[in-house]
């Protein structure tokens, strides 16, 4: 365990907490993370001598790698988590908003989201479908008939062959699948470069229940993710959730009004 993860485990008393108690903390606390890292000069002074088998190191040099800047151009970078909510109130999908200084006046914006779990699928979005399709602007009779259907019996039990076919294929159509998955993971329905609230990273950590030590990590770009869930292991299609790669499921206490999806 890095050093960076131990401080923000001490910063948030993550030992001390018990299993059930950890949710939002750990996730307070792998925000503080990631803001730390980028907020360190030393990493930019010593970028080519990074270790990439480093998590603090892997994840400021993927990112820098990932948005293509030349490191001699950056002036200065600061993090913060302080987000804008969205319009209608609600949480952005950003967790942590990056800014780079460059050489030329110039400042660029790399909002990203940080999910970490300790089971395999994490939940990602849950929402009433009236909302998602109002947001995503899909209009499909089927999907809206289905997913409803879907909701209603917090489950895809009393769906036939037939029907879970024709959810997949609908969402195949017009792009709804992408729409879908893009929203679910950003908030957007649509790629969006000048909203600091919809990212456009993916930082996710998979941690070992027992000790909380990070197992795995990823650093995705958006289109990178949705592939990343759409394809099984041999670059094959995902047959699950209806070719999202997602589960579908209910959060307790929303049973039968929402739709979670975790991924």
């Amino acid at each position: 365990m890095c050093d960076k993860i131990k401080e923000a485990y001490k910063k948030y008393n993550i030992k001390a907490l018990h299993y059930g108690e950890i949710g939002d903390k750990l996730g307070d606390a792998y925000e503080s993370f990631v803001v730390n890292v980028f907020s360190d000069k030393k990493y930019l002074s010593m970028f080519d001598k990074l270790d990439e088998n480093k998590l603090d190191e892997f994840i400021f040099k993927s990112i820098i790698i990932k948005e293509k800047i030349e490191v001699s151009e950056i002036m200065k970078i600061e993090a913060t988590n302080k987000i804008p909510k969205r319009d209608n109130g609600g949480n952005a999908k950003t967790d942590v908003w990056v800014k780079i200084y460059t050489m030329k006046g110039q400042v660029i914006n790399i909002p990203i989201s940080v999910k970490q779990t300790t089971v395999p699928k994490v939940a990602m979005a849950e929402y009433d479908v009236d909302t998602i399709l109002n947001e995503t602007g899909i209009k499909n009779f089927e999907v809206e008939r289905l997913m409803k259907k879907h909701q209603c019996d917090a489950s895809a039990i009393n769906f036939s062959k037939e029907e879970k076919e024709i959810l997949t294929r609908e969402l195949e159509k017009d792009n709804n699948k992408d729409k879908l998955l893009r929203w679910i993971l950003t908030m957007s329905p649509e790629k969006k470069y000048n909203d600091i609230r919809v990212p456009r990273y993916l930082i996710k950590f998979q941690l070992k229940r027992e000790t909380l030590d990070v197992i795995e990590t990823g650093v995705y770009d958006i289109d990178e993710y949705i592939h990343h869930i759409t394809t099984d292991r041999r670059g094959k299609p995902a047959k699950g959730g209806f070719g999202t790669g997602l589960a579908w499921t209910y959060a307790t206490g929303s049973k039968g009004r929402k739709i979670q999806f975790k991924g």
